[in-house]
């Protein structure tokens, strides 16, 4: 028969290693979204890619614009490098270091025609 003491430890260690599976498939809770504009006419751009650097070209991490300019995706809250690209237009770069209990980032991005 083992004690009351082993049975405690036993337990602390089994809620942790459930604890620790559980943070590990946890769902993006972070909602990045926002709006894709030109810098000289001010309309809204669709197409327009927008990725975070690191984990690019996966479209997993990150959206295409719709035709209002509009896009929106979810990550994990932690600092970001987001890159928005369309042919046509330079590459708008920002990095982002969020809030601890930030659960969204909205974004203008003003896209500027290449020369």
């Amino acid at each position: 028969m083992r004690s009351p003491r082993f049975r405690f430890a036993h337990s602390v260690l089994a809620l942790a290693a459930l604890l620790a599976l559980a943070s590990c498939s946890s769902v993006p809770s972070l909602l990045v979204s926002g709006v894709v504009v030109d810098s000289i006419t001010g309309k809204a751009l669709g197409g327009a890619r927008v990725s975070e650097g690191r984990y690019a070209p996966d479209l997993a991490a990150g959206a295409m614009s719709g035709p209002d300019g509009t896009f929106s995706y979810r990550t994990y809250p932690e600092e970001h490098s987001i890159l928005v690209e369309r042919e046509g237009y330079e590459t708008w770069r920002l990095t982002i270091g969020l809030r601890a209990l930030s659960k969204s980032e909205v974004l203008r991005v003003v896209l500027v025609p290449k020369r």
